[in-house]
């Protein structure tokens, strides 16, 4: 499997990050922020420990903006 040195400390963020890993992206390591690149080459940054409550929310709306972005 190709996941980062340290989980997520999120537990739903895990759950997400697991099923974009099975859907072919890929998980480039880092200490305070994750960096999650989609089979086309878009990358998205997150934090490894998001203080915002909706950071889930604000996770899945750019994942979906990405994976419209790539349909075109």
């Amino acid at each position: 499997m190709n996941f980062s040195p340290a989980p997520h400390k999120d537990k739903d963020i895990r759950k997400l990050i697991t099923e974009l890993v099975r859907d072919g992206w890929v998980i480039l390591g880092g200490r305070k922020h994750y960096k999650v690149r989609s089979p086309k080459g878009h990358t998205l940054s997150m934090s490894n420990s998001p203080g915002c409550p909706y950071a889930l929310k604000q996770i899945e709306a750019d994942v979906r903006r990405i994976k419209r972005i790539e349909e075109k």
